[in-house]
């Protein structure tokens, strides 16, 4: 079913856009090479498990980013058995992660499609900095307008200041916008307690165990052009 009176799309960025596994799994591994740690398939998934898990405190607001910059290696070198230096390692990965951006399948068409059409802001929770240079980097940049982000908006998804500040910076309403993004929790849930129109972006296609209200389900990012 494809929606119709859409002006502008909000599209979040890791695991979008850019694969944050992939990208994370070579900064991982550059970073090792400093510390002369052994890298191991193990240690990335203890990454992502315990990533994922702070990742969703921060934006329930249990938890900050300087927290969990300070405490997620440790955490990651505790259950693997590994001693280093946390924050250090986390200083070392941020800055190779940085610089690592590899792009979701079908991401760059897709934003060239959306950008013929729509005005096109991305809507992520982590840095600006980081997340504007890795944008570069891919070419992706290019066709985005605004990047809203939630240290600039004093916000996280998925609350509803978050969405509320990005639309100070719209000229459109949200029954005018489309959320997309692969994070049931942040991306959709947020975006529903808005009135915002809703596309999950779901690969791996998981059950929707939030029970959000979903507009629109993709599993390529190709697929776009056949809803809006």
């Amino acid at each position: 079913m494809a929606l119709n009176g859409l002006k502008c799309i909000l599209i979040d960025v890791d695991n979008t856009l850019l694969d944050f596994e992939k990208s994370s799994q070579t900064a991982i591994i550059r970073t090792c090479e400093d510390f002369k740690i052994p890298y191991s398939s193990e240690l990335l998934a203890v990454f992502l498990k315990v990533n994922n898990e702070m990742w969703r405190q921060i934006q329930d607001g249990a938890l900050t980013k300087e927290q969990l910059w300070q405490t997620r290696w440790n955490k990651i070198f505790n259950i693997s058995g590994i001693t280093a230096d946390g924050p250090h390692f986390e200083a070392e990965f941020h800055r190779y992660l940085q610089d690592c951006a590899v792009p979701i399948n079908g991401a760059l068409e897709a934003l060239k499609y959306l950008h013929s059409k729509y005005q096109v802001c991305t809507a992520s929770n982590a840095s600006f900095k980081q997340q504007r240079h890795r944008l570069e980097l891919t070419g992706m940049l290019n066709y985005i307008d605004k990047m809203f982000v939630s240290e600039q908006l004093g916000a996280q998804k998925p609350s509803s200041a978050f969405f509320k500040e990005c639309f100070k910076h719209l000229k459109y309403l949200p029954s005018e916008t489309l959320m997309i993004g692969d994070d049931l929790h942040a991306d959709m849930l947020g975006a529903a307690s808005c009135e915002i129109h809703t596309c999950w972006f779901n690969p791996s296609k998981q059950p929707n165990i939030e029970n959000v209200a979903i507009d629109i389900q993709i599993s390529k990012l190709s697929e776009l052009s056949s809803f809006v």
